[in-house]
């Protein structure tokens, strides 16, 4: 189905999308793809209807957390839901400590970590950690900055995050910060070459993947931009076919898969491309 601002996720070598926005409603459509297949398949819906959502997984579990309750309204959502791939089951676990649109996440072990978002007062910088085993929440070392739409990925120790809200000035949009889950430490990056929020990220061998994305001026990027996390250093990869915000990017092995999302049309332009790009090392 076509959508945008819809969490991703990859689970044993497939990609599940789930919720997203369709002009004028958030889904609560789950579909899921197999690349060897080179086919898609509909799973269970999610309990509710929802846009923004971050999602994680671990093993054949898949959490999706927080989300707008139609992207129009603002109606922010503390709800957290578990779904087991191998059940197509859905359960409603502990919820975040606020409500929260527009997260980012990622799992480290048996840990969640979700930073920033929306709250019912803007931009949060929050930084609250779910220990899937107790199925509790606690709180973590805030981001810097308060920040939302943001692109995330880990490397098993490290969280980088950058890009961020498109209305946000370049200084902010531009900004890398690195928080290290072993000494609990928040560092600065080199700066992200295409300043841009909306984009979205994901880790593939030594590097931290940018793609897509949009400003403040309404532009929409079809630029990949790839972070060696060994040199801290950024260069260009090849551009995506379609330029777009608010799309699903979910690598497996050496192949980035870019899915869905808006276009240049700022009528409400929406696009079902499902686009690979394979990663050298």
């Amino acid at each position: 189905m076509t959508r945008t601002e819809m969490a991703s996720v990859a689970v044993n070598g497939e990609i599940l999308i789930l919720g997203g926005y369709l002009h004028p409603i958030s889904l609560s459509s789950v579909e899921k793809y197999s690349p060897i297949k080179d086919a898609w398949v509909s799973l269970k819906d999610m309990p509710t209807s929802l846009d923004h959502s971050a999602a994680v997984s671990l093993g054949t579990d898949v959490y999706v957390i927080g989300g707008l309750e139609r992207a129009e309204t603002g109606i922010t959502s503390n709800e957290v839901f578990k779904f087991s791939l191998t059940q197509n089951k859905w359960e409603r676990v502990s919820s975040l400590p606020e409500s929260l649109g527009a997260v980012s996440a990622v799992v480290i072990g048996h840990t969640i970590h979700v930073f920033g978002g929306l709250n019912t007062n803007g931009p949060s910088a929050s930084h609250y950690l779910y220990n899937i085993d107790r199925d509790e929440w606690s709180k973590a070392e805030n981001m810097p900055t308060p920040n939302h739409h943001m692109a995330i990925a880990t490397d098993g120790v490290r969280i980088f995050l950058t890009g961020g809200s498109e209305k946000f000035p370049d200084s902010l949009l531009s900004r890398v910060l690195v928080f290290d889950t072993k000494t609990k430490k928040w560092q600065e990056g080199p700066k992200l070459p295409t300043p841009r929020g909306d984009a979205q990220g994901t880790i593939i061998g030594k590097y931290f993947i940018v793609a897509g994305g949009e400003n403040a001026n309404g532009e929409v990027f079809d630029v990949i931009e790839a972070l060696d996390m060994d040199l801290m250093t950024w260069k260009t990869l090849p551009s995506l076919r379609l330029a777009r915000h608010g799309h699903a990017s979910v690598s497996i092995g050496n192949s980035l898969y870019i899915i869905g999302g808006r276009d240049k049309n700022h009528n409400w332009g929406y696009t079902d491309l499902n686009e690979r790009l394979e990663i050298k090392n």
